[in-house]
């Protein structure tokens, strides 16, 4: 965990986000609060595994595979291999 928070930091939030929170459509109330720091802190994406029950949040929800392969960088291109004729 103390790796994890060199790179992240933990939003904050009071009480008026946790009230938005029980008016959102989201089936799991912990969820609604999680989305709600999302909010708070101005978050771009939810990472989750389990993205079903965050259909209904303000911020979109995506797997932390599917986060990995949006942001990671495109492999280079393929080489081609071409072979030098043999001298005769």
């Amino acid at each position: 965990m103390r790796s994890l928070l060199v790179w992240t930091d933990v939003a904050v939030t009071q009480r008026s986000d946790a009230l938005q929170a029980l008016d959102w459509p989201m089936p799991d109330y912990e969820d609604a609060l999680l989305a709600a720091a999302a909010v708070a802190c101005g978050a771009q994406v939810i990472i989750t595994r389990n993205v079903r029950d965050f259909k209904g949040a303000p911020v979109p929800a995506m797997t932390p595979e599917a986060f990995i392969l949006q942001h990671s960088p495109a492999p280079p291109p393929a080489q081609s291999c071409r072979r030098k004729p043999l001298a005769t």
